[in-house]
């Protein structure tokens, strides 16, 4: 699907429809379309579960027949800005032979009403979609300056209300409302008998992606030079609208007219800097930076979330990772979007409050929306006992009525598409009802010999490399980000003097942060509960064997 905006506007005294003739105010305006003056750069391919949905069936005529009085009056067309909801009704239009009545609002009342009589006119003989465009607009405080203060909103309705059961406006006129925003949609128009069917256009797939690449490249000079990497193009955008990737391919081919040659490097430079829409409208979408590479062993926890999550955007999960402090219970979720390359959103709990009463659920709604738009997603609500404290708020303005419908409502819901990882280093504080309703709680323990002696292998310099093995054995109750503190303190001097004396100074003085809370660490996993239980007692098993 592409991006069409380009609308006719005309100003006529008289317009005619199959020889019958209509006249016109002089100073009224009416947005007219033709079936054969609809105009698409390019031809929408409609998916095919689109044409499984109500609203394409309704269309057909016979199927209206048979409905009588039950036959949908409109639906309404909702999606992200810019993945090509006009696009998609116009091509409706032209796969119908319909004209398109558009009604905008900066129109007045006055105009509504003429513009669906024109659309009443135009039905008696060919079928009409009468289209309100941003209909999130015509709410019940809009006013008209010359009707006594009649709001839009009420004309539109009652415009609607008119369409007669019993004639043929009733079986040629579709209304159909598009909106970038469902959520400010009046809900009086979302009933039956008004605006009954919803259809949401998505984000473009991999595949679809691919399909508007080809469209576009064929709109610009050097064509073959940029679809060489159509697959990396495809494959490095997800959450991209097909307005963002007409963007993209644009400065792909700016940059070729400057070098004469598109790289690899080039190509991933462009996608990096050129940030989706949907990224630009929410400040938390991250590029993860950490890869699983960088994590030392934890083989366990690689491969159980790997398996969860790698059905992409038909799978979904939420999981709270909880233990003490700087065992890696942070960098997993980034390092895991790096991996899949899902979209990546970060944000602490105590970031989601506000001053104002409500605003930390509203921003909670806020951020699942745009990670719903971006799927995959992996969302990660660090320190989540910044914004759920034991009596189960989500903060001190918030009441408990927000934070069952927000926390557990919203947040806990498993949306598809959407990883949830949410952290703490006190899973104690955290509610209890709100517990429950995680998928997975994974307990993230403090680093094994094994696992410290790979650490100070890798890190540690050459001149105290050789002692990594004694060096492990002496961090017991060390965090990783104890053993990075160490390590770093260490390389600074190790080829200065004794390495190994020098090593063992270190350790002796460095107080290990998580010494004194580790005892207590047990009782809060065993009142938990750990996901990986089972995954680690099945490989006790095979080392048995």
């Amino acid at each position: 699907m592409l991006v069409i905006t380009t609308k006719a506007k005309m100003k006529k005294n008289k317009m005619n429809y199959q020889g019958e003739e209509f006249r016109k105010e002089e100073d009224s305006f009416l947005y007219v379309l033709k079936p054969n003056e609809i105009s698409l750069d390019n031809k929408i391919i409609i998916p095919e579960e689109f044409k499984e949905s109500v609203i394409y069936k309704e269309l057909n005529p016979e199927i209206r027949r048979k409905l009588g009085n039950l036959a949908g009056k409109g639906a309404l067309v909702y999606g992200f800005p810019g993945v090509g909801k006009t696009s998609l009704v116009k091509q409706m239009a032209k796969d119908e032979n319909a004209y398109i009545v558009w009604i905008e609002k900066d129109m007045s009342v006055s105009e509504i009403r003429e513009a669906f009589n024109e659309a009443r006119k135009i039905s008696k003989n060919n079928k009409v979609f009468v289209v309100v465009d941003e209909i999130d607009d015509f709410g019940s405080k809009e006013r008209a300056k010359y009707t006594g203060g009649l709001s839009k909103i009420i004309a539109l309705m009652t415009e609607i209300e008119g369409i007669k059961t019993n004639n043929k406006a009733r079986n040629n006129m579709y209304i159909i409302g598009i909106t970038n925003y469902l959520e400010e949609v009046d809900h009086r128009l979302l009933r039956p008998g008004r605006l009954e069917e919803m259809l949401e256009v998505p984000f473009p797939s991999k595949k679809e992606r691919g399909n508007i690449i080809d469209s576009l490249a064929k709109e610009v000079e050097d064509e073959d030079k940029i679809l060489r990497y159509k697959e990396i193009i495809a494959r490095k955008t997800n959450a991209y609208t097909p307005a963002d990737l007409r963007g993209i391919i644009k400065h792909c081919q700016i940059l070729i007219g400057e070098k004469g040659e598109l790289s690899e490097g080039d190509l991933l430079n462009i996608i990096t800097k050129f940030k989706p829409s949907v990224k630009r409208s929410f400040v938390n979408f991250e590029e993860p930076q950490i890869s699983l590479d960088n994590i030392v062993g934890r083989e366990f926890y690689i491969d159980f979330f790997k398996e969860v999550m790698e059905k992409g955007k038909e799978g979904n999960a939420t999981f709270l990772l909880y233990g003490l402090r700087g065992v890696g219970k942070t960098i997993f979720p980034e390092a895991l979007a790096n991996y899949f390359e899902y979209s990546f959103i970060k944000v602490r709990g105590s970031e989601l409050q506000e001053g104002i009463v409500g605003e930390g659920t509203k921003n909670l709604k806020r951020l699942f929306n745009a990670a719903k738009l971006s799927a995959p997603c992996v969302v990660l609500l660090d320190e989540i006992e910044g914004m759920i404290t034991k009596r189960g708020t989500i903060s001190h303005k918030d009441d408990e009525t927000a934070y069952i419908n927000a926390v557990v409502g919203d947040m806990l819901e498993r949306h598809e598409g959407i990883y949830l990882f949410a952290t703490t280093n006190d899973a104690l504080a955290i509610n209890p009802t709100t517990l429950t309703r995680f998928q997975y709680k994974v307990a993230f323990e403090l680093p094994s010999e094994d696992e410290r002696e790979h650490y100070f292998t890798l890190y540690l310099n050459k001149e105290v490399n050789g002692h990594a093995k004694i060096a492990a054995k002496l961090t017991g109750g060390f965090s990783f980000k104890d053993l990075y503190f160490l390590t770093q303190g260490v390389n600074e001097y190790g080829n200065r003097t004794n390495a190994g004396k020098l090593l063992t100074y270190v350790i002796e003085k460095y107080k290990a942060s998580n010494l004194i809370e580790d005892g207590n660490f047990e009782k809060t996993k065993e009142y938990i509960g750990d996901s990986l239980e089972i995954k680690k007692f099945v490989s006790g098993l095979k080392n048995e064997i």
